[in-house]
């Protein structure tokens, strides 16, 4: 009786175990997701906007210098 119950016990603390490291994978794989998202936008934000000032900003040669004085 005794070794059948430690066995259900054994059995039920697996289960859980594993339970336990799905819910934590699922958790912290959710996390990681989240924070390379929000980087891959701000990286994407960031490369329109120095694409756009690139585009706005004439050539070195083509800018028009005032005399020093």
């Amino acid at each position: 009786m005794l070794k059948i119950a430690l066995g259900s016990i054994r059995i039920t603390m697996r289960l859980a175990t594993a339970g336990l490291v799905v819910w934590g994978g699922r958790k912290l794989g959710k996390y990681l997701a989240h924070i390379a998202l929000e980087n891959i936008e701000l990286s994407h934000a960031q490369s329109i906007d120095h694409a756009t000032e690139k585009h706005d900003r004439k050539a070195l040669w083509k800018k028009q210098f005032s005399p020093v004085s």
